[in-house]
């Protein structure tokens, strides 16, 4: 790893102001759910907590999702990764010290967006509480290496962006996909919809069990830190790996 591009990509979140932006957004959000859950008739602290939980979450992968595009398409229009290939780094050591520059960031904002979950909802806290905020810090993880690749692989960061999104999209909704084509069986493509729905869940994460605002009041059940963190580490290196071939390949 280069400490000097890790140092570079952390300076370019704070140049572009990517940390005071969402922290702004996150108290803007705090704000809003106090407002929005002083209207609610019953359970007003529950409203509260699984609010900040959901919107938070969306807002932090947005934001880190369109960081990560916008900064490595700029970086490319600007010549600044040729720049940096001219010092002694290898391509392969250069797309893991990116790498590590965004899960230290993703870091950051777990620790920041799990620090203020427990301020709205501290009376709910539990041992579930530390697997919300572990599984948020992985999820993240997850949708920084995927934008990486896709931002590598794809020419403009409007195309990188709308995939990045459709891919998010896809891993939160696979699970019910997963579930409609096992209890659905009157319709006469079923087998042939039910092996894609089933060959397409191979190759992208199960990010619907994973940051459910639910275990913030009951309880994560049957999800545990084993299965997040293994399927963290899998994608993260597939998506990590896959941006490394194409960058080796690629012409400068």
């Amino acid at each position: 790893m280069s400490l000097t591009i890790v140092k570079y990509v952390l300076l370019a979140a704070m140049r572009d102001k990517l940390i005071y932006s969402l922290l702004a957004a996150m108290a803007l959000v705090v704000s809003l759910s106090y407002f929005f859950g002083g209207s609610a008739v019953v359970e007003q602290d529950q409203f509260v907590l699984v609010y900040v939980a959901s919107v938070l979450r969306l807002l932090f992968v947005f934001g880190v999702v369109l960081f990560v595009i916008f900064f490595i398409r700029k970086s490319f229009d600007n010549k600044d990764i040729e720049y940096l290939l001219s010092r002694p780094v290898g391509r392969k050591n250069f797309i893991g010290s990116y790498l590590l520059a965004l899960i230290i960031l993703c870091a950051f904002f777990s620790i920041v967006v799990g620090l203020a979950v427990y301020a709205v909802g501290k009376t709910y806290v539990s041992a579930s509480y530390l697997l919300w905020a572990y599984s948020f810090f992985i999820e993240l993880s997850i949708m920084a290496a995927a934008a990486l690749f896709f931002a590598m692989a794809l020419n403009t960061p409007v195309s990188a962006t709308i995939v990045t999104f459709a891919f998010y999209v896809l891993s939160r909704l696979i699970g019910q996909l997963i579930g409609i084509v096992t209890n659905v069986h009157h319709f006469g493509s079923y087998e042939v919809m039910s092996n894609i729905v089933k060959t397409v869940s191979l190759f992208v994460p199960r990010l619907d069990l994973m940051t459910q605002s639910s275990w913030l009041l009951y309880g994560s059940q049957d999800i545990g830190f084993v299965l997040v963190t293994v399927q963290g580490m899998i994608f993260v290196c597939v998506l990590s790996c896959a941006s490394m071939i194409d960058f080796v390949r690629r012409q400068f």
